[in-house]
This record gives C-alpha cells, structure tokens and sequence, in this order.
C-alpha cells in the first residue's frame, strides 16, 4: 500500500474512535487519487490536490488558503490554519511567523520556492475560533493528496497541532519535538511553530537542531 495513504488512514482510525466517543463528524469526503503535477517552476499553488467541500468552514463559505511553492519539494511544511493576513499574503503562512519561517527555510540554504508550505485546514476560521475535529478530517484527506504528489524527503509538522494531525497524540509532542518518527516510510519532523518562537525564544535552539537533522538527511538523499 501506499505509505502516505496508509499513515491518513491511521488518522481516519483516530477520528473513528473520537466519533465512538460521542463526537460526531461531518461527512466524509470520498478519497480520490491526483497526478503528479510535472512543472518545476517557481512557487505556486499544487493544482494536484482535490478541492476540500466536505468541512463545516467550506460550508460556511469561508475563504480558502492554498499550499504554495514547488511541486517537487524536498522538505514540506505543515502549518495548522491561515489567519487573516494569510488571506492578505495569499501565504499558508503569514506575518512576523511567516518572515520568521523564511529565515528558518533560508537558513537551512533553502530558497523558498524550492519547498512547499502548506497548512492542515485551508479554510481561514471565522472569529479565531480553533477547528474542530470533523474539520480536520476533512482537511486531512486534502493533505493527503498533496503529500502524495509532492513525495518529500522530509515532512516537517510546526506546531502541536500539525503533529497531531499525523501522530494522533496531542500530549506526545514534547517529547517527540525535535526527533524523526518514521511512519509508513515517511519520514516526519515534529518541532515548534514559528508562533511559539515569537512567544519564547529560547525554543529557537529546539528548532534549530531540528532542522540541522532535517539538512543532514537532505544531504544524505534521504538514506540517513
């Protein structure tokens, strides 16, 4: 089976038992399967990923912020959900946080346009409210479609939320930041959003050293 297909429907199992606990989801979008966008240009959207219309914030007829960058990546990253200036920017990730992750990605002897940065739900919430659980298996299948076309070396998760989407485990990230977990072949780097480094800078050595473990496996072509 395909790694990435298998590590959502670890999530999708996730979201089952949620629903057996009383949490009921929405309706479950169809997985459907997308080409491998071949254009090697300069950032812009994936066009590969299926369109979300299943969640609660589609429903609502909220805007939607897109994954940009190059459509053979070798580093993802996964944010949580745009903000407002997302909406202005047209960038997934926006503000001092987006700047601050540019210098991040830039540090990395990165250029921007040759990773691809993107966030779990894609619609911008109303009133910063957090979504929900049926909004993220919504977006979850989306993603996938994404992370299958795109096939990084790496994937990194900013934030807490990001990484419980893939690890399904919200008290787990403190002690999983910072070092690869391997599932299903894909190769996945929790650490902390630009937005808690803004919050506490002493977190930016974390994110540093992880990062160094990411440049050290882009060197070795992924076989580290």
């Amino acid at each position: 089976m395909n790694p990435v297909i298998e590590i959502f429907d670890d999530v999708d199992n996730l979201l089952k038992s949620l629903e057996k606990s009383g949490i009921t989801l929405l309706e479950k979008p169809v997985f459907t399967s997308s080409n491998r966008n071949n254009d090697t240009g300069s950032a812009k959207s994936n066009s590969a990923a299926v369109h979300c219309h299943g969640c609660s914030l589609y429903k609502m007829g909220l805007p939607q912020i897109k994954g940009q960058g190059t459509s053979i990546p070798r580093v993802v990253f996964v944010s949580s959900w745009p903000d407002a200036g997302c909406l202005e920017s047209g960038s997934p990730v926006s503000g001092e946080s987006g700047e601050l992750l540019e210098r991040i990605i830039k540090a990395m002897n990165l250029e921007p346009e040759n990773v691809y940065i993107t966030n779990i739900v894609k619609c911008l919430p109303p009133g910063g409210l957090i979504p929900v659980d049926s909004d993220v298996s919504c977006c979850m299948n989306y993603l996938k479609n994404e992370i299958s076309a795109l096939k990084p070396i790496a994937i990194i998760l900013l934030g807490r939320f990001a990484t419980l989407g893939f690890i399904g485990n919200y008290l787990a990230f403190e002690s999983i930041e910072g070092k690869f977990q391997e599932k299903h072949g894909l190769r996945l780097m929790p650490t902390y959003h630009p937005d808690d480094l803004i919050k506490d800078a002493s977190k930016k050595r974390n994110v540093w050293e992880a990062m160094k473990k990411v440049m050290a496996l882009i060197s070795s072509g992924g076989e580290s």
